[in-house]
């Protein structure tokens, strides 16, 4: 039997920057190319563990968690506990259970759910007197974020799942953390577009404080079609607001999600505003005056349309 020719390690990051910059939806149609791109070198599982973990973790990748209530989990760096990015099968931390789910990076798909592994050691319980602390703030900001989920983002018109996260603060028994990340995947292959909208929101906070919270976060949103060739459109912008209530539950939890919205619906807006106007101002200005035809393009839509043509045709026809 021939042997095959050994891998070289010269590929690795390449084949990584290739797949983590994969377009939304078509990472494991990178990865099949990438393989081919190698020859018949076969790729190192870890390769591709690694790069995949990676391009999973950068999309906020959502997967059905097949616990019997439609959740669906968030791949996200924050919430990978443990886990090595170079194993097929990574661990992810989901609040709203406080389970852990395995995910499988390859195939792209949760592969089981367990109970969260329990220490007993000091740092863990030291830390755990400001995760008690935080999670009525938590257990509150994820029923605001169900709700502007569901107002917001229809299940049925893709995938998407939303978590509140908790974190120890600097001090203990002192200042709160939470994380809030929200991410939502729609595919159609046959029409050849995929895209994806992620937020992240980070507030730092002691219960009961005069000051206003500072809120700060990062929009993004990225689509790509592929047919005939790819156009890719991405806006990535970071956000900064404040909330004022920190010591009614409810309430905070409530200025929250206000606050968020209102940076999101501003974001959505200003990318509807920035597509109206693409076609006639960038695209325009990147086409130069005169092509090789040496004739101006005529950027009147009635000149071009197919209706105009039909008509003529079918007159010169007798149609």
């Amino acid at each position: 039997m021939e042997e095959l020719p050994p891998w070289n390690h010269a590929w690795d990051p390449v084949v990584q920057k290739l797949i983590k910059g994969s377009p939304p939806g078509h990472a494991a149609d990178v990865l099949n190319q990438c393989r081919r791109l190698v020859g018949e070198a076969p790729m190192p599982q870890e390769v591709v563990n690694r790069a995949m973990s990676e391009n999973n973790e950068k999309s906020l990748l959502v997967v059905p968690l097949n616990t019997g209530n439609g959740l669906r989990g968030i791949v996200c760096d924050f919430a990978r506990h443990g886990g090595s990015r170079a194993h097929n099968q990574v661990p992810y931390l989901d609040p709203r259970l406080d389970m852990v789910f395995m995910v499988n990076q390859e195939c792209q798909e949760c592969v089981s759910v367990t109970e969260k592994p329990k220490s007993k050691d000091i740092k863990a319980e030291m830390e755990g007197i400001d995760l008690q602390r935080a999670k009525p703030f938590q257990q509150a900001a994820q029923r605001e974020l169900d709700r502007y989920l569901a107002a917001h983002f229809p299940l049925a018109d893709g995938n998407v799942a939303g978590c509140v996260y908790t974190s120890h603060g600097k001090d203990i028994d002192g200042d709160i953390e939470l994380r809030v990340i929200i991410s939502s995947h729609r595919a159609r292959h046959p029409g050849y577009w995929a895209g994806y909208w992620t937020s992240q929101w980070r507030i730092l906070f002691i219960p009961g404080q005069e000051d206003p919270a500072k809120l700060g976060g990062i929009i993004e949103f990225r689509t790509h079609y592929g047919e005939d060739g790819n156009v890719h459109f991405r806006r990535k912008v970071t956000k900064m607001s404040k909330v004022a209530e920190t010591r009614d539950i409810q309430e905070f939890a409530t200025q929250l999600f206000a606050a968020i919205g209102r940076m999101e619906t501003e974001f959505h807006e200003a990318t509807d505003e920035y597509c109206d106007t693409f076609g006639p101002e960038a695209l325009k200005a990147m086409r130069r005056v005169l092509p090789i035809s040496k004739e101006r393009f005529d950027w009147r839509p009635i000149r071009h349309a197919l209706v105009r043509d039909m008509k003529a045709a079918g007159k010169e026809g007798g149609c």
